[in-house]
């Protein structure tokens, strides 16, 4: 098992984090009703082709856990909307 110097610096930008890929989609149909009514059906996809996006990644070295160490620079999931997996909705406007 190797140990970490005491005093040991990571240089500036030692890590860097993989680029981010995210694909949205947005369809709207418009439907008129009556006069100045109309109905706007939408459907969202936000991630549409579901990549793995991390925001994150572990930064934690321990001279007395190699289990810890061994972690180090690994992307970690990150619960912000950037970052999220495929999701959808759907909508509908009523403007009159």
């Amino acid at each position: 098992m190797s140990t970490i110097p005491s005093g040991y610096t990571i240089a500036r930008n030692a890590l860097q984090g993989l680029p981010l890929h995210k694909v949205d989609l947005r369809l709207n149909k418009d439907i008129k009703i009556a006069g100045s009514t109309k109905l706007s059906l939408i459907g969202e996809v936000y991630n549409v082709f579901n990549h793995q996006n991390y925001g994150s990644y572990n930064t934690s070295l321990s001279a007395t856990s190699a289990a810890t160490t061994a972690l180090f620079g690994q992307p970690q999931q990150n619960s912000a909307n950037a970052f999220v997996p495929r999701e959808g909705q759907l909508a509908f406007r009523l403007s009159f």
